[in-house]
Order: structure tokens, then sequence, then C-alpha cells
């Protein structure tokens, strides 16, 4: 109850948004779901967002939530590309709303945490021509493995740093998390 509350509060006093759809929707929470070590968002038919046992954390009931925005405002496909970017937002708004931790599912996800700041190898597997990561299944052309991309941009973004031989002052994590939500929420759904 908390995360959730917690979450609809952050988006609501940073973005001024009533509920994932901007017109008070309600959500029902489900903890305990069975879900095999994941959470979901199920989609806007059903409103309902899912959390297997030992995956209730703020940071995944925010990532969760964000992916109900992007399906109300761009309407990002899960696939490819466009599926990899629905997954960064994701995570961009949860660090976002954690002020700046840029690990996703460590306080609960023991295993199937996601850095921001240090994405890894399979930052930029899909620009060398891999679809999907084999070690999360099928990932609808490589959503998870391929959103470290932007996932490191916003990291540089908020708060700076050296990479590839550029080094970037960072602009704080507020200012940054309203230019990605800007650009989520106005995208095309294959961008």
């Amino acid at each position: 109850w908390w995360n959730a509350r917690d979450t609809y509060a952050w988006f609501h006093q940073t973005f001024s948004r009533h509920s994932w759809d901007n017109n008070e929707a309600e959500l029902q929470y489900y903890i305990h779901a069975g879900l095999g070590g994941n959470a979901n968002w199920t989609g806007a038919d059903c409103g309902i967002i899912q959390f297997d046992t030992g995956w209730v954390a703020y940071d995944i009931s925010t990532h969760e939530f964000t992916h109900a925005v992007t399906e109300d405002t761009s309407g990002l496909m899960y696939q490819n590309e466009s599926g990899a970017l629905n997954e960064s937002f994701s995570d961009i708004m949860a660090a976002a709303a954690g002020g700046g931790d840029w690990v996703m599912g460590d306080t609960c996800c023991p295993g199937f945490e996601r850095s921001l700041s240090n994405p890894g190898r399979d930052m930029y597997s899909k620009l060398k021509g891999i679809t999907g990561n084999p070690t999360e299944g099928n990932d609808y052309g490589g959503v998870h493995s391929n959103s470290g991309i932007t996932n490191k941009a916003a990291y540089l973004i908020a708060a700076g740093g050296f990479h590839n031989a550029w080094t970037v002052s960072g602009i704080g994590v507020g200012k940054m998390s309203h230019v990605f939500y800007s650009a989520m929420t106005q995208l095309g759904s294959g961008a």
C-alpha cells in the first residue's frame, strides 16, 4: 500500500499527473501473484499491477506504474527498440522517484538487479545485431538488455560523469526526470 501511494504521489507532485491515465483511474495491486520471479502491469483493460512474492518495493512499483503511463501516453510497442525505450523509461522514472537510486530491484530481487549507472556489456547488444537476452528467455527483441543504453544516458544527464572519452556535467535528478518524462509521453508508438 505504501509503495502504491508513494508512487502515485510522486507522479502527482512531480508531473501533476492524476493516476496512470491522468484521469484518476483506479489501480489494483496484487502481491504473491505467482509470476515466477517478476512483476508486471497487465494493461489498461485490467488496470492491475502484480508482484511475485518478494518483489514488492518502491522502485518496482514505480517501474510498473510507469509502464501504465507509457501505455496511456506514447503507447510504445513492447518489442525491439521501442520496447527497450519502454523499459528504460520505467527504470528511469523509478530511479528518479527514488532520488537517484540507480539500481533497480536491489532491495527486493537478488539476482535481478539492473544498474542504470553501469549497465554492463549487454548495453549495446542490439547494436551488435543480437536480439534478446538469453538469460531472460523471450525478451521481445532485447527490451531489458537494450534498455541500458538510455538508462546510462539518463544517469549521465542527471549525475554527470566520464564515459567514452567525454565528460558530462549533470543537471540533477529532478531536471533529468522532466526531460525524460516529456520524451516518454510524446514519442510515437514505434519510436
